[in-house]
């Protein structure tokens, strides 16, 4: 059973785009031109790819995902929307 942490996780936009479309985060990141360790940093929630969100949308062909990604950051467990999003600011 997962804890809510690893549910959150699992809940990134994404990564399930990387499930759902059998793919890699070394080969996205041939794809993006990022390096790997960057795209693992977004898996986690601790960087938000900011000046990535358009090639993210052209790739994934997904327009909403950086409003997903804003609605993923802000269920994040244990922490308050409000400082999530100081936080997210704060990495920009």
């Amino acid at each position: 059973m997962y804890n809510s942490r690893q549910e959150w996780l699992i809940n990134n936009p994404l990564r399930k785009w990387l499930r759902e479309n059998d793919e890699t985060v070394v080969g996205l990141s041939a794809i993006i031109r990022r390096n790997p360790t960057t795209i693992h940093m977004w898996l986690r929630g601790a960087i938000t790819p900011t000046s990535s969100f358009l090639i993210l949308e052209m790739v994934t062909g997904d327009k909403g995902i950086q409003e997903k990604w804003k609605e993923w950051l802000d269920n994040q467990p244990g922490i308050p929307a409000n400082v999530s999003q100081e936080l997210r600011a704060s990495n920009e």
